[in-house]
């Protein structure tokens, strides 16, 4: 899911999406994917799959 840490960064640091890592690229393209993904559904099954099955346990 690419763009998926940057979500969760924003996330779980509760900070502005213009404050985000500059590695993760340009804030307003990771904004424009989450909205979408908020919106289709996509971001709520994901989280889902992760707390269900979460990767490094």
């Amino acid at each position: 899911m690419p763009g998926a840490e940057r979500h969760l960064w924003v996330w779980c640091s509760g900070a502005k999406w213009r404050d985000s890592p500059e590695p993760f690229g340009p804030w307003s393209t990771v904004y424009v994917r989450f909205r979408q993904w908020r919106d289709d559904g996509t971001f709520d099954s994901e989280l889902s799959r992760l707390l269900l099955n979460p990767p490094y346990s």
